[in-house]
């Protein structure tokens, strides 16, 4: 399966990328579920979306992602890659899609929401130590997102 040892973000890490989505899952699901969420998972593959999160006011459709820890901030991609015999291409998600992304971090065993309107098409930073410039302006704070 992919683990190496008993430290689970080395095992994250060490596994195929279909295996590494399903852990994501798995772990976005049950932190939903402990926050207090309902969460229903559609029957097939063919949806943009992972899960539809009940909060008790509203559904959303939410697309699960694994951030990669770059020393003082998390990454995690926007887009999908879409393969056929030709050529491989990245496909955005769109508010049409989905209604947040659900983005979780094995370095730091933490799991970000995230809503569409507040992501770029490609792939969005969430900083978890300010900058060495003191910047502040347009940073996403983790801690922010923080589910």
């Amino acid at each position: 399966m992919g683990y190496v040892g008993s430290n689970p973000t080395h095992a994250i890490l060490t596994m195929k990328p279909q295996e590494r989505g399903d852990l994501t899952e798995a772990v976005a699901l049950h932190r939903l579920m402990k926050s207090g969420f309902s969460v229903s998972q559609p029957f097939d593959d063919n949806q943009r979306y992972d899960f539809i999160v009940d909060n008790g006011r509203e559904l959303n459709r939410v697309q699960v992602k694994t951030a990669r820890y770059k020393g003082d901030k998390l990454i995690f991609n926007c887009a999908n890659s879409v393969a056929n015999t030709v050529e491989v291409s990245n496909k955005t998600y769109t508010a049409d899609e989905i209604d947040a992304f659900v983005v979780f971090s094995p370095a730091l065993d933490t799991v970000y929401w995230v809503d569409i309107d507040d992501a770029p098409t490609k792939a969005m930073t969430l900083r978890t130590e300010p900058t060495k410039s003191g910047q502040t302006d347009g940073i996403n704070w983790a801690e922010d997102f923080e589910l």
